[in-house]
């Protein structure tokens, strides 16, 4: 058959008789080859019973494995593969004698709680020294205070702003009413004392009067403070004349910028800022040598203005601010008004006392 090698010589009819030919005798040999294999269902049976039996032969005589219960353990009322104990508990996967292991507790918020509370009732009495830098506090411990006399509060639509009404006024100037509402007992007699020591001034001084305010000026004044808020730039830097006279390039922006020159001169700006504290002083506080004479009388008239005009609920939640204050050339700065606190971060500054309304 050595003609079947160069095949290109065969035309194309001798090609398919040979394969017509041959056919039948590729398809006896491959069905004598798989009659000659074994099944291979029998084939994987028969790998099965050799894994059993390997690995019964690797267990010693004695060795009891779990599952296989045996008479001893029917008759005691019990399956070893069930692996229970008299109490009831499950000891499957431990080793003899070993103990099951206890989940940690984790106590609640309740139980801190009252663990806190026994701590503090039993320092009762005693006292603590807490102590800070160079310095020693001490406090002494006391048992909760509750007030007995407590108010009950039914009326809440009472509380807040009384003696104002806001419908009177139009709606350009009630917001402008109302500072002046809760600024001021009366801004008129404020003026007055104001254009008062103004007199005193020009009366004392050999150099340039001062003008007195209108009532138009006093106004437009307070306006231009609260207004200045609106504006990133320094005070001086509101009026065109100064921010012109400084120079530099200036920058387009969407906001406007300030020009509190058409409302008010800033030399006319400066007179008020200087005088406006005048206005506050007392001579009387000042012959009692008290060192806030002349800012106490402005503390006195916030506070009754809040009892007279806003109506408070009982109950206050106070708190306290410390306002820095770093003098350049005397420890106070000439100023009476300035504590000196050791226990705060920054000592020297104004302190001051805030509150908190529950309503």
């Amino acid at each position: 058959m050595a003609f079947l090698v160069n095949h290109t010589f065969l035309t194309l009819f001798e090609r398919r008789a040979l394969l017509l030919l041959f056919r039948p005798i590729f398809a006896l040999l491959v069905y004598r080859t798989i009659q000659s294999c074994p099944p291979q269902d029998q084939l994987v049976t028969d790998q099965e019973a050799e894994e059993i039996d390997d690995s019964q032969r690797d267990q010693e005589p004695e060795e009891h494995l779990p599952g296989q219960g045996d008479e001893s353990s029917d008759e005691e009322g019990g399956s070893v593969g069930e692996a229970v104990d008299e109490e009831g508990e499950d000891r499957m996967g431990q080793m003899p004698g070993q103990l099951q292991a206890e989940n940690p507790v984790t106590p609640d918020y309740a139980t801190k709680k009252a663990a806190a509370q026994d701590a503090i009732k039993a320092l009762l009495g005693k006292e603590v020294l807490i102590k800070h830098k160079n310095k020693t506090v001490t406090w002494t411990v006391i048992e909760d205070w509750d007030p007995v006399d407590a108010l009950v509060e039914d009326d809440r639509a009472a509380y807040g702003l009384t003696s104002f009404n806001a419908k009177e006024h139009s709606q350009n100037e009630v917001l402008a009413q109302l500072f002046l509402h809760l600024a001021f007992a009366d801004w008129q007699v404020t003026l007055e004392k104001m254009n008062e020591a103004i007199i005193q001034h020009n009366n004392k001084s050999n150099s340039k009067k001062v003008k007195l305010f209108s009532p138009e000026e006093f106004l437009i004044a307070f306006g231009l403070l609260i207004g200045a808020a609106e504006y990133g730039a320094r005070g001086s830097q509101l009026w065109d004349t100064m921010r012109d006279s400084q120079g530099g390039e200036h920058w387009d922006s969407m906001v406007p910028e300030a020009n509190f020159n058409t409302h008010m001169k800033l030399y006319r700006f400066k007179d008020f800022r200087h005088f406006i504290p005048f206005a506050y002083k007392s001579q009387t506080l000042k012959n009692n040598n008290d060192p806030w004479w002349e800012f106490a009388e402005a503390v006195t008239e916030f506070n009754n203005i809040r009892n007279i005009r806003l109506k408070m609920p009982c109950w206050l939640s106070i708190d306290e601010l410390m306002s820095l204050w770093k003098p350049r050339k005397t420890a106070t700065g000439g100023l009476p008004n300035i504590s000196f606190i050791v226990r705060k971060p920054k000592p020297l500054g104004k302190f001051f006392g805030l509150l908190s309304l529950f309503f």
